[in-house]
Protein backbone atom coordinates (compact mmCIF):
# COMPACT_ATOMS: atom_id res chain seq x y z
CA UNK A 1 0.00 0.00 0.00
CA UNK A 2 1.16 3.00 -0.89
CA UNK A 3 -0.50 6.70 0.14
CA UNK A 4 -0.90 9.18 -0.99
CA UNK A 5 -0.35 8.09 -4.38
CA UNK A 6 0.60 11.61 -5.75
CA UNK A 7 3.41 13.12 -3.33
CA UNK A 8 4.06 16.41 -2.80
CA UNK A 9 5.42 18.80 -0.68
CA UNK A 10 1.62 18.89 0.47
CA UNK A 11 1.32 15.40 0.85
CA UNK A 12 2.45 15.05 4.87
CA UNK A 13 -0.51 17.43 5.55
CA UNK A 14 -2.60 14.05 4.84
CA UNK A 15 -0.87 12.51 7.70
CA UNK A 16 -1.37 13.41 11.40
CA UNK A 17 0.71 12.11 14.45
CA UNK A 18 -0.06 12.04 18.45
CA UNK A 19 1.93 10.09 21.28
CA UNK A 20 1.74 9.96 24.96
CA UNK A 21 4.63 8.84 27.43
CA UNK A 22 4.81 8.90 30.87
CA UNK A 23 7.70 7.24 32.56
CA UNK A 24 8.51 6.20 35.60
CA UNK A 25 7.86 2.02 35.36
CA UNK A 26 5.68 -0.54 36.66
CA UNK A 27 4.92 1.84 40.11
CA UNK A 28 3.77 4.54 37.91
CA UNK A 29 2.21 2.90 35.17
CA UNK A 30 4.56 4.20 32.97
CA UNK A 31 3.44 4.09 29.17
CA UNK A 32 4.55 5.52 25.30
CA UNK A 33 1.97 5.56 23.18
CA UNK A 34 2.33 6.22 19.19
CA UNK A 35 -0.16 6.91 16.42
CA UNK A 36 -0.17 7.92 12.98
CA UNK A 37 -3.15 8.53 10.97
CA UNK A 38 -4.46 9.31 7.27
CA UNK A 39 -7.43 8.78 5.36
CA UNK A 40 -7.92 6.91 1.95
CA UNK A 41 -11.42 6.03 0.13
CA UNK A 42 -13.58 6.85 2.66
CA UNK A 43 -11.19 4.46 5.23
CA UNK A 44 -9.25 5.88 7.93
CA UNK A 45 -6.09 4.03 9.06
CA UNK A 46 -3.93 4.28 12.33
CA UNK A 47 -0.45 2.64 12.71
CA UNK A 48 0.12 2.14 16.19
CA UNK A 49 3.11 1.37 18.77
CA UNK A 50 2.37 1.01 22.81
CA UNK A 51 4.15 0.23 25.40
CA UNK A 52 2.62 -0.64 28.97
CA UNK A 53 5.07 -0.67 31.57
CA UNK A 54 2.59 -2.52 34.37
CA UNK A 55 2.76 -5.21 32.47
CA UNK A 56 5.56 -5.16 30.08
CA UNK A 57 3.33 -5.12 27.29
CA UNK A 58 3.81 -4.45 24.05
CA UNK A 59 1.62 -3.84 20.79
CA UNK A 60 2.02 -2.58 17.25
CA UNK A 61 -0.62 -2.87 14.46
CA UNK A 62 -2.95 -0.95 12.36
CA UNK A 63 -6.58 -0.15 13.14
CA UNK A 64 -8.72 0.38 10.04
CA UNK A 65 -11.89 2.29 10.65
CA UNK A 66 -14.97 2.11 7.65
CA UNK A 67 -17.04 5.58 6.83
CA UNK A 68 -19.51 3.79 9.24
CA UNK A 69 -17.30 2.76 12.43
CA UNK A 70 -16.64 -0.59 12.02
CA UNK A 71 -13.09 -0.92 13.19
CA UNK A 72 -10.81 -4.20 12.12
CA UNK A 73 -7.52 -4.43 13.91
CA UNK A 74 -4.51 -5.82 12.10
CA UNK A 75 -1.58 -7.04 14.48
CA UNK A 76 1.33 -6.31 13.90
CA UNK A 77 4.54 -8.32 14.93
CA UNK A 78 6.52 -6.20 17.58
CA UNK A 79 9.81 -7.92 17.29
CA UNK A 80 9.94 -7.33 13.87
CA UNK A 81 9.96 -2.89 13.97
CA UNK A 82 12.14 -1.11 12.38
CA UNK A 83 12.30 2.31 13.64
CA UNK A 84 10.19 4.22 15.62
CA UNK A 85 6.95 6.27 15.35
CA UNK A 86 8.15 8.24 18.27
CA UNK A 87 10.66 10.12 15.81
CA UNK A 88 7.50 11.87 14.49
CA UNK A 89 7.34 13.83 17.60
CA UNK A 90 10.10 15.77 15.90
CA UNK A 91 9.19 15.81 12.55
CA UNK A 92 7.85 19.95 11.57
CA UNK A 93 6.35 18.02 8.34
CA UNK A 94 3.24 16.11 9.86
CA UNK A 95 0.75 17.60 11.81
CA UNK A 96 0.89 16.63 15.39
CA UNK A 97 -2.75 16.09 16.79
CA UNK A 98 -3.60 16.59 20.54
CA UNK A 99 -6.42 14.13 21.12
CA UNK A 100 -6.13 14.51 24.98
CA UNK A 101 -4.18 11.78 25.88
Amino acid sequence: MEFPLERTAESWKKFKYNSYYRGGGKQNAGMSLNYLTFTNNGYQYQLFKTYQAEDESYSTGVTVTDSKGKETDIDGIYKTIKGCLCRLDDSHLILKEDTGL
